[in-house]
């Protein structure tokens, strides 16, 4: 008698077989070079959610922060309270005057964010221009956007900085 091959059914998760149970896929031990670990990486990269990348862009700008940051982690930890009090317009433009040093870093990290280019972006250039110039459904999604990035920027601050002083 001939052994037949099983059919896959087209519904069938991949790693499933035919009866239910799960299959375990080893994968193969081989070191890639470094030219495929860079393209890896970049797939890797894509393939993140947008949460993923708020927080790699959040972590970068803490660990980018040199020594003269004053009081960032306090005006951090209150940007959002202004962003709901006041608006993401004129939370901005109160960083943008501020005169100490944590002020103009955290207007860079927001401005960095909210201006990258990136799908979800929906602004480009200085942000404080793409708001007075854009539409309200822009500015509803930026703000909404900031409110998020925040929440990253917030616990890494907390997490990797002294408190510091003006």
């Amino acid at each position: 008698m001939a052994k037949r091959k099983k059919k896959k059914s087209k519904n069938m998760k991949p790693g499933t077989n035919p009866h239910g149970q799960n299959q375990r896929h080893v994968p193969h031990q081989k070191t890639a070079s470094p030219s495929r670990q860079t393209a890896k990486t970049k797939t890797m990269q894509s393939n993140q959610s947008l949460a993923q990348k708020r927080a790699r862009h959040a972590l970068d700008a803490i660990n980018n922060i040199k020594d003269d940051y004053g009081k960032y982690v306090s005006y951090v930890s209150a940007l959002p309270a202004t962003i709901i009090m006041s608006g993401l317009g004129q939370a901005l433009a109160m960083l943008k005057a501020g005169k100490k040093p944590g002020h103009g870093i955290l207007f860079n990290h927001m401005q960095d964010w909210l201006c990258s280019g990136w799908e979800h972006g929906p602004y480009s250039g200085d942000i404080l221009q793409a708001i007075i110039g854009g539409n309200e459904d822009d500015y509803i999604r930026a703000q909404a956007e900031a409110m998020e990035y925040l929440e990253w920027l917030k616990k890494f601050a907390v997490a990797f900085l002294d408190k510091g002083e003006d």
